[in-house]
């Protein structure tokens, strides 16, 4: 995880507001403990259904901070520099969700494997990013998030044209997790919406698959109500691409 922003002062000489320190705070790597478990109901060669959970868990992070200073001006840049934390270590806390899936998947359309999933994500596990510093506890990011649980919705369908080639459409609407006081420049979340389409070869023990898929995340504003004082809409979109090789035993 890493992080990253520079603070500003107010410039005394020129009674404007300047970058004056970028603080970078970045994690090593590590790891948690979860559990999966899953069923699959056959109900005749058309019709299945499945249920499937992911536990929630934990991961502690530890990493460093480093304070760099940004000149504005000879007059004012030692007394910024004499008020500039050490560069330290740094330690939090990601509470990562549990995710419940629910499936239908049916043959009953001649040549088509089709699937729906109703996904239910415990995202209210993330009510506050808390950044520990291991020196100057003073300035420890407590950073409020209040996330609430969330549901998106997916169909897809694989079309086999031969022994060699098929074809796959999909569909998503993910519901966001992120309250509107929560939404900046660290993650301007939004409800998105997706299709994607994708081409497979299977040859053999050989198989190829290349897919795009294409994302669109709703307009998000902030309603005035950003908790960073960075009121404004959001707008993003994301596009894809994927390949896969594989080889069967």
């Amino acid at each position: 995880v890493t992080l990253q922003r520079n603070n500003a002062v107010l410039n005394p000489f020129t009674q404007r507001f300047a970058d004056a320190v970028n603080v970078y705070l970045s994690s090593d790597w590590d790891s948690g403990i979860g559990w999966n478990a899953g069923v699959l109901f056959r109900a005749n060669e058309t019709w299945r259904v499945g249920l499937s959970y992911r536990s929630g868990m934990d991961i502690d992070l530890k990493g460093d901070a480093t304070f760099t200073q940004i000149p504005i001006d000879p007059r004012l840049d030692p007394l910024v520099r004499a008020g500039i934390p050490p560069n330290q270590g740094i330690r939090t806390t990601i509470p990562f969700p549990a995710t419940t899936v629910a499936g239908i998947a049916t043959t009953a359309v001649p040549g088509w494997d089709i699937e729906a999933d109703v996904t239910y994500v415990t995202w209210s596990r993330f009510e506050t990013l808390l950044v520990e510093f291991d020196r100057t506890r003073g300035i420890d990011l407590h950073r409020p998030e209040n996330w609430k649980n969330t549901m998106s919705y997916r169909i897809g369908g694989n079309r086999r044209i031969n022994d060699d080639w098929s074809i796959r459409l999909g569909a998503v609407y993910d519901e966001n997790p992120q309250p509107t006081e929560s939404v900046g420049p660290i993650l301007p979340d939004s409800d998105r919406t997706g299709v994607s389409f994708g081409i497979g070869f299977h040859r053999g023990p050989w198989i190829v698959d290349v897919t795009d898929f294409v994302l669109h995340f709703l307009d998000r504003s902030t309603e005035g109500r950003s908790a960073d004082n960075l009121n404004g809409t959001y707008r993003t979109d994301a596009n894809l691409v994927s390949v896969n090789f594989g080889y069967r035993f």
